[in-house]
């Protein structure tokens, strides 16, 4: 709900000038529609209390739709902080499972290189015999 400046000193018994001082200064935000100033009734009630929740119907219903809105926000916060909490948990948990997976690839990988050792023949191979290296016929003819 919506109120000018006449109205919102009306419901919370202040005076205009000081609704649109309030404004002005930066205390109480309003939007401007066309000619006028509008205040939310959240907004007015942040900063004036009403004059009289009781006197009149509209200052009321205004009133209590704003508590009853508080009291959502308030469950709903409470809703949001326990869903972040779980969510934190579920986190937790993943990260587990992420480091468990890979320490398991880790120690498969291992046994992986120490069975491929085992059966690959890691012996050093026998040097090849050595050839009698054969002289040229040159050498043979005039003994060089």
């Amino acid at each position: 709900m919506k109120y000018t400046a006449n109205q919102a000193a009306k419901i919370t018994g202040k005076a205009v000038p000081t609704i649109t001082r309030a404004i002005k200064s930066g205390k109480l935000s309003a939007d401007r529609d066309g000619k006028n100033l509008v205040i939310d009734a959240a907004e007015l009630f942040r900063v004036f209390p009403p004059a009289s929740p009781i006197g009149n119907d509209v200052t009321a219903q205004s009133y209590n739709l704003l508590q009853n809105e508080t009291a959502n926000s308030n469950s709903n916060i409470e809703m949001l902080q326990q869903e972040a909490t779980m969510l934190r948990e579920m986190l937790e948990r993943e990260r587990e499972t992420v480091q468990d997976l890979r320490d398991r690839l880790d120690k498969e990988s291992e046994e992986r290189r120490s069975l491929t050792l085992m059966l690959t023949d890691q012996r050093k191979p026998a040097p090849a015999p050595a050839v009698a290296a054969k002289s040229s016929w040159w050498s043979r003819v005039f003994g060089g």
